[in-house]
């Protein structure tokens, strides 16, 4: 569902997915997956974070979430 809102958001470039695994060597977070969403700008990020369907998804899916963390980052190629 999730990967949808990329089809029907302006604004958004790539999305992609997947399952979380702990590894010995490094601290990780309990969550079980991560959806990343690239936005051409601020503004398509702020235009998706308020867009309906993005509103729809949450209402739907909330219910099943233990917890939840979103980061936002402008992230530099080199």
């Amino acid at each position: 569902m999730f990967q949808q809102l990329s089809e029907t958001i302006p604004g958004i470039v790539s999305y992609s997915a997947g399952k979380a695994f702990k590894v010995k060597y490094e601290g990780t977070a309990d969550f079980d997956c991560m959806h990343c969403v690239t936005c051409e700008s601020e503004k398509a990020l702020e235009a998706y974070f308020f867009h309906e369907d993005h509103k729809k998804f949450i209402k739907q899916n909330e219910h099943i979430w233990e917890n939840a963390m979103v980061l936002n980052s402008n992230i530099e190629v080199y």
